[in-house]
């Protein structure tokens, strides 16, 4: 089995040769570089200016199999100091990129745009932290480049995620969101913010996908019910909070529900970390009546244990059953009801 390649970055490995070293003896003849990892955290790194060079030697391979995927993590593109615009070029560089995974960076809007842009083969982005380090300005897509046809996203949404909402949906963004088929979205360590600002940007982004699935989302308040009028397959995700917070994302579910879409199968995963209060009550009937609008083919319920005990759980799906009577009875028995332990992996209690 081939060996993958080296972590690479701004700062190298004190025991690797120095990246000109490895490009005058074209160090990765040996490795697997289908997939490149670029980290900006290297334990004990020494600065190494030839990071540019290793790139573009990298992206120029010939006789081996090019690199496909590349993930970025923890860079700050103000880290290559003098070198940023060269790293910035030679990043672009990549003739045959398909999976792009960014984590914890930090660079301009117009670099983030031109990135995105520039790999015309670009089909998987998963966005986690991405941090501005100056003002919004027109960005444009490189010119004469294909746009990229990026069917599976994947956005991990904090509170100041609202600049990168802004820059995909842009008239000008990096490819065109009619594209993305599969989409993911959660929190970044925590829940999804449930603020009005970021759910009224991502109202464009949930418009095309067939397939989306949401995370935990933290709501506080009352918002706006997003249309998805594409999405044949949804997944969302609810978790029982001591606070009763849970109920503002019922309430919410059950409006976006109502709206008219190609809704086909429905996966609702219920994180129960505490009980369900006896006050909920006409909210699930809400969710319920939405449910039963829609003439599912398919319904998945899964109640995650966690530390719970089993019999707490065994207690949630019968009162999920009672809030729920008419998907109860329209999909038998809920539809397919199933537990998860602590690992995702389903348990048989019934």
């Amino acid at each position: 089995m081939v060996a993958r390649f080296h972590d690479i970055g701004p700062r190298r490995h004190r025991s690797l040769p120095t990246y000109t070293e490895m490009c005058e003896r074209q160090h990765w003849v040996t490795y697997d570089i289908s997939r490149i990892y670029i980290c900006g955290k290297i334990r004990n790194g020494v600065y190494d200016g030839g990071l540019s060079r290793l790139l573009r030697h990298l992206a120029d391979v010939r006789g081996q199999k090019p690199v496909e995927t590349m993930a970025i993590n923890g860079v700050a593109w103000s880290d290559l100091r003098g070198d940023r615009s060269e790293y910035h070029t030679a990043l672009m560089s990549f003739p045959t990129i398909e999976e792009l995974f960014l984590d914890n960076v930090t660079c301009s809007h117009n670099e983030l745009v031109t990135l995105l842009s520039s790999y015309s083969h670009l089909t998987t982005v998963s966005i986690e932290g991405v941090t501005f380090d100056d003002f919004p300005i027109v960005y444009n897509r490189i010119p004469g480049r294909l746009n990229p046809s990026v069917s599976s996203l994947a956005l991990h949404l904090d509170n100041s995620s609202t600049s990168l909402l802004h820059l995909l949906t842009a008239q000008n963004g990096p490819f065109s969101l009619s594209s993305v088929n599969c989409l993911e979205i959660s929190g970044s360590n925590n829940p999804i913010p449930g603020t009005k600002d970021l759910f009224a940007n991502l109202a464009p982004v949930i418009a095309s996908p067939r397939e989306i699935t949401f995370r935990c989302i933290a709501m506080h308040e009352e918002l706006p019910a997003l249309k998805m009028p594409y999405v044949s397959n949804l997944t969302f995700t609810l978790v029982l909070d001591r606070r009763r917070d849970y109920i503002h994302s019922i309430k919410w579910w059950a409006k976006t529900l109502d709206h008219p879409s190609s809704l086909w199968n429905l996966k609702i995963r219920i994180d129960s970390n505490a009980s369900l209060s006896d006050r909920d009550h006409p909210y699930w009937t809400d969710l319920d009546n939405a449910l039963c609008m829609n003439n599912l083919s398919q319904l998945h319920v899964q109640i995650s244990l966690g530390n719970s005990i089993i019999q707490s759980c065994v207690l949630v799906g019968r009162a999920l059953r009672s809030r729920l009577p008419r998907a109860t009875h329209q999909y038998g028995s809920l539809g397919q009801l199933a537990w998860l332990n602590e690992e995702g992996n389903m348990l048989d209690l019934n």
